[in-house]
């Protein structure tokens, strides 16, 4: 990216493309009188179009700020208005945009195409939790038909259920004597 880094995690840029019979490839939003975000008058890239101009280019992505097109700054025009300059702006246009930077934290996408580079927490979490939760039960279906205490495996059970990612919280004594019994359909009908 030849852009620079702007104050407060953004990054500017300039982006050049040329005009297709279609088109620069891409649809907006905001202005003065549809505010994308509350507050900002701003203008927005709200789509790409796949194999339009933009998304050949490959540099500009949903969510991006224009802050220029040909150099004419986008501050407090009309929606209509900012889409006539982009409809006027000639054969070869010249963007000025600017972008929030991603954390190096973790995994990042490809800009443009929708789609993260990697996998959601839930969709490790959740499975991983379903494992131990089912875990916990089968230890509590052995104590009980071994006669063994299960003290300790009901607060494994309780502590796994009150996790948020499960959705409910499975505190009540009732609710848990009922789990520790296989007896899910008392469960849930709550």
């Amino acid at each position: 990216m030849n852009g620079s880094v702007a104050g407060g995690g953004y990054t500017e840029e300039i982006i050049s493309l040329t005009r297709r019979p279609s088109g620069l490839g891409f649809n907006i939003v905001g202005g003065t009188d549809q505010q994308y975000i509350a507050n900002d008058n701003s203008i927005y890239v709200s789509w790409i179009k796949k194999d339009g101009a933009a998304y050949q280019d490959g540099r500009l992505q949903e969510g991006d700020k224009i802050l220029a097109i040909n150099g004419k700054e986008l501050k407090d025009l009309r929606h209509k208005d900012a889409v006539e300059l982009f409809r006027n702006a000639g054969y070869y246009v010249s963007l000025k945009i600017q972008r929030r930077l991603q954390p190096q934290n973790g995994p990042v996408g490809h800009g443009g195409d929708g789609e993260s580079g990697g996998l959601p927490l839930a969709a490790i979490l959740v499975p991983g939790l379903a494992l131990a939760a089912t875990a916990v039960w089968i230890l509590l279906r052995v104590t009980e038909a071994e006669g063994l205490p299960s003290g300790l495996a009901e607060e494994m059970l309780k502590s796994l259920c009150q996790h948020e990612l499960f959705g409910q919280y499975f505190l009540l004594d009732s609710k848990m004597s009922s789990l520790a019994r296989g007896n899910l359909e008392e469960i849930r009908q709550d």
